[in-house]
């Protein structure tokens, strides 16, 4: 039986800052410090999302010297992992103001420290500065009481649904409560911060809420993303304790990599060309093509799809002989787990991690549509096809900052009526719901859940064209067997959510007919020698299509 979907409320405010990871903390601080009005909407609880995860020991910020020859080496690092992918613009402006982002981190309860150690970060080729964060319990408990603010309104266990527009300007947003209430908060400054896709995946270091909702709603509302093919799938363990976050590091002094039943993967390389593989593996954590020592990352993937469940790693004493802080802190924090790597039995998968690619943004973090911004993961900034390492929170705390100083200095015109926001709302529900003839053949966790089997069987580090178009086909199939209608709740828009994120993430995958940075095609194993970005925007008849934007 189809029920009707009502807005019970209508909220008015400045600003809404959707999502309160790191990001969405830091414009939502800045906001309030420019005494703005503001609503903070999260889908869980106050500081969540991937970046208050405690599944690793900590988070590296990497920051320029301030002096003109590392900020040149600082952008070339960025260039040169970015392969033709990443926005010169967009670098130019973080590499310049890094190292002033630091204190937001200590405005929303973090206490950030300078690493002893100064040593190139995860694929950069030059040493820098790097700040290290952790202690997630007490930086969530700082948080709480630093948004306890009279200026603020926090809704938690809110889902965002759809951003609604007027003339391609943000109007306002609605929302679905986890009691499957609905709200409409009218606003003509919406900051998008709601992380990015890998909860998506099976095996994914990110909560399951983050997976792409955002995105959805951006492009829905006239936004465009970009480069969503290129998503990060890093080593995790698998056991002794799943899910926790392997230091690729370590890797330097691994002597043996195996199938669960212990035969060699890499048998057939010889044991010298095995430690040159070892020693670059270690400088880098996430899958690409364009290192020599991704057979590796291949070997393993090899062994999975064969059968067995994780790949399993050895290593040297050696290793809890070194003393340099970038292996004490992290051999430390496994044993407060009680993990040994040398003593227990290493298992080893990938997991999907960060997407490099997301929704594109103007130096401020202002979309396609006027009004509507986009910070942290969910943004398409300063990452091209690979990521490099101490940059994601350092891009969010840049381009938060900057989105709400732009917001501050805007000239914004009055607030719609509600009737006009409930006309949108109406519109919206008309294309959504009642348009849906499908069958309810599946449930929304049975949706979710398959959803996960299919990408990461078929859009994880190797792709080919049969797989993903296999996996295309699958997506039709199941959205023909779920019916929105028939579940306007919480998790049932989630499960439509999935569908509709796993067809663009597969449809990218499938356009990009070469091998470049995390994109891996082994049906097209060489790099295209000219360069372009996929370019994803909604049709008029609301379907994704895409573009590719060549560049010289």
């Amino acid at each position: 039986m189809q029920q009707q979907l009502a807005v019970t409320k209508i909220h008015e405010t400045e600003a809404l800052v959707i999502g309160s990871g790191i990001a969405g903390l830091v414009s939502c601080f800045n906001l309030l410090q420019h005494g703005c009005q503001t609503v903070l909407t999260t889908d869980k609880k106050l500081a969540g999302g991937a970046s208050f995860s405690s599944i690793k020991g900590s988070l590296g910020i990497q920051v320029t010297d301030n002096d003109a020859q590392d900020i040149e080496l600082f952008k070339k690092d960025l260039t040169r992992i970015g392969v033709g992918m990443d926005n010169p613009e967009l670098i130019d402006t973080y590499v310049q103001q890094s190292p002033k982002s630091i204190v937001e981190l200590q405005n929303i309860g973090f206490k950030p420290w300078l690493r002893s150690d100064r040593r190139p970060a995860c694929f950069a080729d030059y040493p820098r500065d790097i700040y290290l964060i952790n202690d997630w319990r007490q930086a969530k408990d700082n948080a709480k009481k630093i948004f306890n603010h009279p200026n603020l309104q926090l809704l938690e266990e809110h889902r965002l649904l759809t951003i609604l527009t007027e003339n391609n300007v943000a109007i306002g947003a609605l929302f679905i409560t986890a009691t499957n209430d609905y709200l409409l908060i009218k606003s003509n400054n919406i900051v998008l911060a709601c992380g990015g896709i890998g909860g998506l995946y099976q095996d994914s270091l990110y909560p399951t809420e983050v997976n792409g909702s955002g995105h959805l709603a951006a492009l829905d509302a006239g936004a465009k993303l970009v480069n969503m093919e290129f998503i990060q799938f890093i080593p995790a363990l698998v056991t002794p304790k799943y899910n926790t976050l392997f230091g690729e590091h370590t890797t330097k002094y691994c002597t043996k990599l195996a199938d669960e039943f212990n035969q060699d993967l890499l048998l057939h390389i010889p044991k010298e060309q095995q430690q040159s593989l070892w020693q670059e593996y270690s400088g880098y954590a996430p899958f690409s093509c364009d290192f020599p020592s991704h057979i590796i990352d291949l070997a393993i993937f090899k062994a999975i799809s064969s059968g067995s469940q994780f790949a399993k790693m050895s290593f040297s004493e050696k290793l809890y002989h070194d003393t340099q802080e970038f292996y004490t802190l992290y051999l430390n924090w496994l044993e407060s787990l009680g993990i040994n790597m040398c003593r227990d039995e290493i298992g080893i998968a990938h997991f999907a991690h960060s997407c490099n690619g997301g929704i594109q943004i103007s130096t401020e973090g202002e979309t396609a549509v006027s009004g509507l911004y986009a910070v942290g993961e969910i943004s398409s900034a300063i990452e091209g096809a690979n990521r490099l390492g101490g940059n994601s929170v350092g891009g969010a705390l840049v381009f938060a900052k900057r989105a709400a100083d732009h917001i501050k200095n805007k000239k914004d015109k009055p607030l719609i009526g509600d009737e006009l926001l409930l006309s949108q709302f109406h519109h919206w529900y008309h294309k959504v719901i009642n348009s849906d003839n499908n069958d309810s053949i599946r449930s929304p966790r049975e949706i979710s859940h398959q959803i996960q089997t299919i990408l990461a069987a078929s859009a994880n580090i190797v792709r080919s064209h049969t797989q993903l178009q296999c996996a295309l086909d699958q997506i039709d199939s199941l959205t023909k067997q779920f019916s929105i209608a028939e579940h306007q709740t919480y998790l049932g828009f989630n499960a439509l959510s999935n569908l509709r994120m796993a067809k663009v993430l597969l449809s990218c995958m499938l356009e990009r007919t070469e091998s470049r940075g995390a994109h891996y095609r082994e049906d097209f194993p060489q790099r295209d020698p000219s360069s372009y970005r996929i370019e994803i925007s909604m049709s008029q008849n609301n379907d994704i299509e895409l573009n590719k934007i060549f560049r010289s």
